[in-house]
């Protein structure tokens, strides 16, 4: 079904498959839907995946439509990943997240890596946040660092 829709062009077939990643009660095609969308998304909209990452119930079509993201997008939106970062469950899904902002190299990112290096209740993310800072090596980020092992 999904590899059929792959046929259609641009924003006929981005519809389809978000209807399908959005409605399908079947985990496996909602994420191979996300994944078609790699091939139809322009890379300045990704606003599709970001929906479909916000309101799906499904981990491996969140996991997806981050992966998806990072491929399409000639830049990931900053401000979006913190909103994810701060409302997901997942301590694997948050790593991962922190990770993106840690390759982003923004600066952008610092104040949402440090809360993270502070507060965040799973030690792995906690760190993963501060090489993410490490990632990031400016100034803005080197001062959060020198903040983190202050306290």
């Amino acid at each position: 079904m999904v590899s059929a829709v792959e046929d259609c062009e641009g924003l006929e077939a981005a519809k389809i498959l978000y209807d399908i990643a959005m409605t399908t009660q079947v985990e496996e095609l909602a994420r191979r839907a996300v994944h078609a969308l790699e091939d139809v998304l322009d890379e300045e909209n990704p606003q599709m995946l970001i929906d479909i990452y916000k309101k799906t119930k499904f981990i491996s079509v969140r996991k997806a439509a981050l992966a998806t993201i990072e491929d399409v997008a000639d830049e990931i939106p900053v401000q979006f990943l913190g909103q994810i970062l701060l409302g997901e469950k997942d301590p694997a899904m948050r790593r991962r997240i922190v990770q993106v902002l840690g390759d982003s190299e923004s600066d952008d990112a610092v104040p949402i890596l440090e809360k993270v290096a502070l507060e965040d209740e799973d030690k792995r993310v906690r760190i993963e946040a501060i090489n993410a800072l490490e990632d990031i090596d400016t100034p803005k980020a080197r001062a959060a660092l020198l903040r983190i092992i202050k306290k």
